[in-house]
């Protein structure tokens, strides 16, 4: 089912099927990723429903934003109710377990889908930048660290020379891009 016709079938009323398969094809995903960072089974399925009453709420007022597959919007907020429940409980998890866990995601679409999910995009273009600033683009996006902490995590002299190398990591980012038009092309639709 594509994602128009998902945002259709929910616009008319006829979201049964819909709700049920993408439950199939997203959760198992979710679930692993809650599971593998000292979660269970019911919180996995709480963040996936809120996720999913989320995203329904939007389709219906109209404001969600085709420019996101369907797949990983989803799942994406599915990620982010965990890990502020992981912040707001205090919960421990190691940011090196989350970093694993986070970067040997499988997901069970074939390569054709997989390569049109922004997430996977993201992460190919970040593979390409070098473990570095892969590193320190993840954490100041994805981990709620304050520079101060990626300055000791990364060993920078300051706070500035945090501020500087994240500068440099995006614009090597944004060079990778000019030179794959293809890649950035599928990142914006």
């Amino acid at each position: 089912m594509t994602d128009s016709e998902i945002l259709q079938h929910i616009g008319n009323g006829n979201d049964r099927d819909v709700i049920n398969r993408l439950y199939e094809d997203i959760f198992p995903n979710v679930k692993q990723y809650v599971l593998n960072n000292n979660g269970d089974l019911q919180e996995a399925e709480d963040c996936f429903q809120e996720a999913i009453t989320k995203f329904y709420r939007q389709v219906l007022k109209k404001k969600f934003n085709n420019k996101y597959k369907v797949h990983g919007y989803i799942y994406s907020i599915s990620i982010r109710l965990w890990l502020n429940i992981i912040k707001r409980d205090k919960r421990k998890v190691s940011l090196n377990e989350l970093d694993e866990n986070y970067r040997n995601i499988s997901l069970t679409e074939d390569k054709n889908d997989l390569i049109e999910d922004k997430h996977e995009l993201i992460k190919h273009l970040l593979d390409q930048l070098g473990s570095r600033c892969k590193d320190l683009l993840y954490h100041a996006a994805y981990s709620d660290l304050i520079n101060e902490d990626l300055m000791l995590r990364f060993g920078y002299a300051s706070i500035a020379a945090v501020k500087m190398q994240h500068k440099r990591c995006k614009q090597k980012m944004i060079e990778l891009l000019k030179k794959s038009p293809e890649l950035e092309t599928a990142l914006r639709a």
